[in-house]
């Protein structure tokens, strides 16, 4: 019997990995300029098919089952409430991961991110796809934006960090500071380039420093509390307090627009249906700002619950010395005070651990 357990777990583990792996393709092509035909159809559809046979392949307890009802019960009224199907997504590939390898599920995620990267970029350079070149004279390398290029080159860094923690030599260093350079002066995102030395500084410390790494220990619990508090109390106040409005200055506007979408529909336990945002036209304000996001459109509930798994999961990871986890989970933290992008498990694996 525990035979056939472990090669169905292996079995649904291979079915998973690929499937990560078209996930980060499909993701990353999303936000390029490759036209988008029929055949990503097939690939989204093919990638939840897939990971729905893998749910049903599996066996649960009876807790299970019950937590699992009130999860789809969650998600259920989040997407009545505000039309999104993100929630239900992550859900579903959280279950289906159930007895399974998330390593190595990752490095399949990482290598999709990687080639699809790659491809999009040299597609450029070749002139196979255009650019979008923005007022400031920043260059989308062939994506949709410049921001989503930091994006994808932060991701790209932090799994090569996690996966190489102990092993990352000198040249790998000196390589990301050229790729984040390069990327800082085609795209000009600060908040890109802010991340980037974010992470490499916190490697460093945990790496190389003790005295660092025990002031770390002691103090990022006190960071990820603040840092939502922070963003909130600046979306309520950026118009009228001036450090908050010169924190808004920062982020780009990030906060201005955020308290537009607060004042138009106000909070909710399961989300609201933001249609100036979905129907959106020119001139109305995006909203890029993760904590906003998350707050606004997925709801108070689905908020708290985000935020108390990731708290968890960072404080467990620092108890067990896990530094290469401990800098996934609080760049998460620090990459949704300017992109929403982290919030679903299609750009964002770390969501797994």
């Amino acid at each position: 019997m525990k035979k056939n357990e472990r090669r169905l777990n292996d079995f649904n583990e291979l079915i998973l990995c690929l499937d990560a792996f078209l996930l980060a393709f499909r993701s990353v092509i999303g936000f390029s300029n490759f036209y988008q035909n029929v055949f990503f159809t097939y690939i989204t559809i093919f990638i939840w098919s897939t990971v729905c046979f893998v749910i049903l392949l599996n066996n649960y307890t009876f807790s299970q089952i019950i937590r699992i009802v009130l999860l789809f019960l969650l998600v259920f009224l989040i997407y009545y409430k505000s039309s999104l199907l993100s929630p239900f997504f992550t859900m579903l590939y959280l279950i289906a991961v159930k007895n399974t390898n998330i390593k190595k599920i990752l490095k399949w995620n990482f290598a999709g991110i990687i080639f699809s990267t790659c491809l999009v970029i040299l597609s450029y350079f070749y002139g196979l796809i255009d650019t979008n070149v923005m007022e400031d004279g920043s260059s989308s390398l062939g994506f949709n934006n410049p921001n989503t290029v930091a994006f994808e080159t932060t991701i790209i860094v932090l799994y090569w960090i996690y996966f190489r923690f102990n092993k990352l030599s000198v040249p790998e260093l000196y390589l990301f500071f050229l790729v984040v350079s390069f990327m800082y002066y085609c795209t000009k995102s600060r908040t890109g380039l802010l991340l980037n030395i974010i992470i490499l500084l916190l490697y460093l410390c945990f790496r190389y420093s003790r005295k660092l790494k025990k002031l770390l220990k002691q103090k990022l619990y006190i960071c990820v509390i603040i840092i939502p508090s922070c963003c909130f109390a600046g979306v309520w106040f950026c118009s009228s307090v001036a450090l908050f409005s010169k924190l808004n200055t920062i982020l780009s506007g990030r906060m201005i627009q955020a308290q537009f979408y607060l004042f138009e529909y106000g909070l909710h336990l399961f989300g609201a249906k933001l249609d100036k945002l979905i129907n959106y036209q020119p001139g109305t304000p995006l909203l890029d700002m993760g904590y906003a996001r998350l707050i606004l459109q997925f709801g108070f509930i689905y908020f708290v619950i985000f935020f108390y798994i990731y708290f968890k999961k960072l404080q467990n990871a620092l108890s067990e010395n896990d530094y290469p986890l401990t800098i996934l989970l609080f760049t998460v933290f620090l990459g949704l005070i300017t992109e929403n992008v982290w919030l679903t498990i299609n750009y964002n694996f770390i969501t797994l651990f």
